[in-house]
Order: C-alpha cells, then structure tokens, then sequence
C-alpha cells in the first residue's frame, strides 16, 4: 500500500488546485462586495435590478464551470473520486437543509432564525471538510463567513441582514483566496526543493 502524502500534518490525495481557483474565490469576493455595497447604497441601482445584477454574478461561476468541465475530456480517478464525494456531500447537507427547513417552519420559528440555522448546517460540514484534504483548506475562510451569518442573522434588525451577508461573502471569500494563494506558493516552493534534492 503507497504512502498517503501529507502536506503540514493534512492529507495531501487530491489533484493540485491552480490560479483559476484563486480567481473564483476572488470573484465571490467582489459578488460580496457588491452586494454589500448595494444593501449599503440601495439608491445606486434601483430595485430589483441591483439583486438581479448580484445574481448574475453569484451564478456567473457554476454557469462557467459548467461549461468548462463538460469541455474537459479526460479525468483522473483522484477528479472522479472527488467529484462523487462532493456529490454526496451536498445531497446529504442540502437535504438536512431542507429537513431542516420543514421542522422549523413546523415548529412557526421565524425566517432569521431558519436561514442564520441554514448557513450554520452548511458551515459547520465544511469547515470540518477543510481540514481534512490539503486542497480543501482554502474553503474555511467562506465557511467562517457563513457562520458568522448563521450566528448574526437573528440578531441583526432586518434591514441590515444583506450588509452582514454581503460583507461575510466578501471576507470569507477573500481569506479563502489568500490561503489558497499561500497553499500554491508552499507547493511551489516544496517542488523546488524537491527538484533541488
């Protein structure tokens, strides 16, 4: 049986990540900026056009990755490995989601409480996640984003739960974009050395 390679004392199996990806956790991050800027400035782009110009760019990833995976051709059993865990991973927090979300409203629970309970279920799983693989570590900072909305939003007046939500999705995506740009640095640096010896 071959050696599982560790990373910093964390599983290092799945297939290395590129710039690509810091450029998605960026875009996220200015899709939080905008959102906070717009639930700041509301007067900017009037309604509904500034939600809809949010969505559009929150959608604009999986809509380009989408097309880009289905032009990809060949995947490694490590990418088809992961592709299944991730599969299983959101069906099973998607549907606590919505199990959640029935309980709740069963039980008259208001709106704030149910999503700030919907942003902690999918916050807790991935921060556990991250520690778990080398290339998942980058997804802890959006993970702590969303917990920080989940334990915010009921308390929080209503007119400022986009602000929270925008400047979470911001913050989050931008630590996530710095600790990803630090882990390919490290691997850079490690392959050098590695060449060198």
């Amino acid at each position: 049986m071959s050696d599982i390679r560790i990373t910093l004392g964390i599983p290092n199996t799945l297939p290395p990540l590129s710039l690509r990806e810091v450029r998605a956790c960026l875009w996220l991050g200015f899709t939080g900026l905008l959102l906070l800027a717009l639930a700041l400035f509301p007067e900017v782009v009037p309604s509904p056009w500034g939600g809809v110009l949010v969505l559009v760019c929150w959608l604009a990833l999986p809509i380009r990755g989408l097309f880009s995976s289905s032009a990809r051709q060949a995947h490694t059993d490590a990418q088809k490995r992961m592709t299944t865990q991730v599969r299983l991973y959101t069906f099973i927090v998607v549907g606590f989601g919505v199990g959640f979300t029935f309980w709740a409203w069963q039980l008259g629970l208001s709106w704030r409480v149910v999503i700030g309970g919907l942003f902690l279920i999918e916050s807790l799983p991935s921060i556990i996640v991250s520690f778990t693989e080398w290339w998942r570590l980058s997804t802890i900072g959006l993970s702590a984003g969303l917990m920080f909305c989940g334990f915010s939003f009921p308390l929080v007046e209503e007119s400022k739960v986009f602000v929270i939500v925008g400047a979470a999705v911001c913050i989050g995506s931008l630590l996530s974009a710095a600790i990803l740009y630090w882990q390919l640095s490290y691997d850079r640096h490690q392959a050098i050395q590695r060449n060198a010896s």
